[in-house]
């Protein structure tokens, strides 16, 4: 491991050449090259912030921010310094922020405030990557250029409203949102999700990932007729699982990872199985399916739902399975082909 002190000498004589830089804000504390295109920097607390020496916001193509404590850290990037009314990324392709949760949670301090008219202009921007940010950064209210081609989103508070940002977007590519809240089957939540994956959604491809500690929303409250893919990391009830599919009629990929199986019906497979096809439907356009490895809460009953789930979605044409309810639902799969027409694949994978 190099000695501290020789790499904050060699950053510090070689700060004006420098065209890449990853590590602490020591490295970064005097001066820095007006050339520096690729900037990655791990910042330890709002002191460490305070000793960041003002950078070139101009000439950076790649940014990653993590461990910020507020959006003050943003003053750092301004020609303007700690007044500048608005900081602009002029040929910035990348970027990553990730929040201290923890810290921006109980901080006294407010930071910037997109309401108070501080803005953030990335024209050229292609990729964005944020986790754990305020629900009144500037970042949320960032305006964008027409080359943003995906944005993913890393969610701890339930209150995730990118909407901001998204409406000076143009059509994504994709659009991905991780939850790991256990305020996500609030109302705050359901209202931004909706924002996000509804008819107004313009991504190609458009994710939400339920992690696991997140709650589950009630599909009473949700409208998700964009969202592409949904998965499920989290116990969640049977009906909900079903209810939620009834709310998603894009839906194209379908991982769940955690079934709460209490008050399941016994016979409904074989009642389903009894029903024509065009009246047992729950999906008809979920196209890929995974079953994750952790049903253990209700051994067979959750096998006989997994198989009333896939008999009510005929449009299923990949599946994938864990190791524990493989071999039964291989088998079952292959005796009922006649309700699965677009059958193309039956897959072991332990990643979805």
């Amino acid at each position: 491991m190099p000695d501290t002190q020789l790499v904050r000498a060699l950053a510090s004589a070689y700060a004006l050449q420098l065209k890449r830089v990853s590590g602490g804000t020591a490295l970064l504390q005097h001066r820095t090259s007006v050339n520096l295109t690729h900037l990655s920097l791990a910042l330890d607390n709002h002191a460490s912030e305070q000793l960041l020496a003002c950078v070139n916001a101009g000439e950076l193509r790649a940014l990653s921010l993590t461990g910020l404590a507020s959006d003050t850290v943003w003053l750092r990037f301004g020609a303007g310094g700690p007044n500048a009314g608005s900081v602009r990324f002029g040929r910035l392709e990348q970027l990553r922020v990730v929040y201290d949760a923890k810290v921006v949670e109980r901080s006294a301090q407010p930071g910037l405030r997109a309401d108070g008219g501080f803005r953030l202009r990335f024209p050229r921007l292609r990729r964005l990557d944020v986790e754990n940010c305020p629900a009144d950064s500037p970042l949320l209210q960032a305006r964008v250029g027409a080359e943003l081609q995906c944005v993913r989103i890393g969610d701890r508070s339930g209150r995730v409203e990118p909407a901001g940002l998204l409406a000076h977007a143009p059509a994504l590519e994709l659009l991905a949102v991780t939850s790991y809240s256990a305020a996500a089957n609030g109302e705050a939540f359901a209202q931004a999700t909706n924002r996000l994956f509804g008819a107004g959604c313009r991504a190609t491809y458009a994710s939400l990932v339920l992690g696991f500690s997140s709650a589950v929303p009630s599909p009473a409250r949700v409208s998700w007729p964009r969202l592409t893919k949904l998965s499920i990391f989290t116990a969640v009830e049977s009906a909900v699982v079903l209810g939620l599919l009834a709310k998603c009629p894009a839906l194209f990929e379908l991982a769940l990872c955690g079934v709460d199986m209490a008050r399941w019906a016994a016979g409904a497979v074989s009642q389903l199985l009894a029903t024509p096809p065009a009246e047992a439907t729950a999906s008809t356009s979920v196209h890929k399916i995974y079953f994750g490895d952790v049903f253990s809460s209700a051994g067979g009953e959750t096998t006989e739902f997994l198989k009333y789930l896939l008999v009510a979605v005929p449009s299923m044409g990949e599946l994938a399975f864990s190791a524990k309810h493989f071999e039964e639902l291989f088998w079952f799969v292959k005796a009922q082909a006649p309700r699965f027409p677009n059958m193309l694949k039956i897959k072991y994978d332990v990643l979805c």
